[in-house]
């Protein structure tokens, strides 16, 4: 069967949330998030005797002058049990669907980033016309099994971060759960704090206020707050799918971080995904290769102090449909 649109958000994530690793990226509710930011978003699926084997939910995102790519974040999913040719016949058949809606919308490449692990990968995507690219996704992250016990999840992780979390308890840190709207501007607040403190940009209040409505309506998302003498120095937001929970985002206080209220929260989090049943806890995001020249450099070493279990997915791959605007788009992202 050819490829086809799905609009059933029960069927849909009912497929994507079954799969190991689930990725909240190409759940039902990303997709309604972006909608509510104004973007279009499609979900295409490929279905066999009834049964899904493929889904791909692509979003479209608009470049200077006009222009526009088509964007997979961690997609297309695959089931598992499928042969590396099947896998490339469905692949094959989901790129002749997406031609047509490029032409369409006149759209410069379409960009998938598949959650396929590196190492285990024997699709070769280049051979169906994809180009190695630029990852929007981190490739690199640090993933805790949580199937293990507690005792063995802190026998793997470093000396010096078990060592920060005790600390944390005895200097009187106090680790709270918040579902409430209100608290989103709080964290927000601590958002505009890190941004001064690294001299970075982030997203709207208005941004993280709709992902955290969204996720919220079926109990997939959580603030963690760190409290520390009555004042909030730490909040993380945790998105919950399938057999995931996700550090999405972080934020802390420019006082007060002697007290190691980051590695407590951490901790918190994990008993707490284990409380929910979840099987890994993704803290997204890591330098590559532990360049200690990365701008992730020091919050990579802080990651994986929790774990050294090192996941790499294959990371971008680009399908062109106007080579010369495309070159002009590299040639853009190179000095940006």
């Amino acid at each position: 069967m050819p490829i086809e649109e799905i609009k059933n958000k029960e069927k849909w994530d009912e497929f994507v949330a079954s799969k190991k690793g689930s990725q909240f990226l190409q759940s039902y509710y990303w997709g309604e998030f972006k909608k509510g930011l104004g973007y279009k978003v499609r979900r295409f699926v490929f279905t066999e005797d009834e049964d899904i084997k493929m889904t791909a939910q692509v979003i479209k995102k608009d470049l200077p002058l006009g222009n526009n790519y088509l964007y997979c974040p961690r997609g297309p999913v695959l089931i598992e049990d499928l042969s590396d040719d099947e896998k490339t016949e469905i692949i094959d058949e989901f790129i002749k669907k997406i031609k047509k809606w490029a032409k369409k919308e006149n759209s410069v490449f379409l960009k998938i980033e598949p959650p396929l692990i590196k190492k285990e990968n024997n699709i070769d995507f280049n051979n169906l016309g994809f180009q190695k690219a630029q990852s929007i996704q981190p490739p690199h992250t640090v993933i805790i099994n949580l199937e293990e016990s507690e005792d063995e999840i802190l026998k793997q992780m470093h000396k010096k971060t078990r060592y920060n979390i005790r600390l944390a308890r005895r200097k009187g840190v106090k680790i709270e759960f918040s579902q409430d709207i209100k608290d989103v501007e709080k964290f927000y607040q601590l958002v505009k704090v890190v941004n001064q403190r690294e001299g970075i940009s982030s997203f709207s209040l208005d941004y993280y206020k709709k992902m955290f409505e969204i996720f919220l309506k079926d109990d997939n998302i959580l603030l963690i707050k760190g409290i520390f003498k009555g004042k909030t120095i730490v909040m993380n937001l945790i998105i919950f799918y399938g057999d995931m929970a996700v550090y999405n985002h972080g934020a802390s206080a420019n006082k007060h971080r002697n007290v190691m209220a980051p590695h407590l929260a951490h901790w918190k989090t994990i008993k707490k995904a284990k409380e929910k049943g979840l099987k890994f806890y993704d803290l997204r995001g890591i330098a590559p290769n532990d360049n200690p020249e990365h701008k992730w450099a020091g919050l990579t070493r802080f990651k994986k102090g929790f774990s050294k279990n090192i996941v790499e997915y294959v990371g971008g791959y680009d399908l062109v449909f106007k080579p010369f605007l495309y070159q002009l788009y590299s040639l853009a992202k190179k000095f940006k």
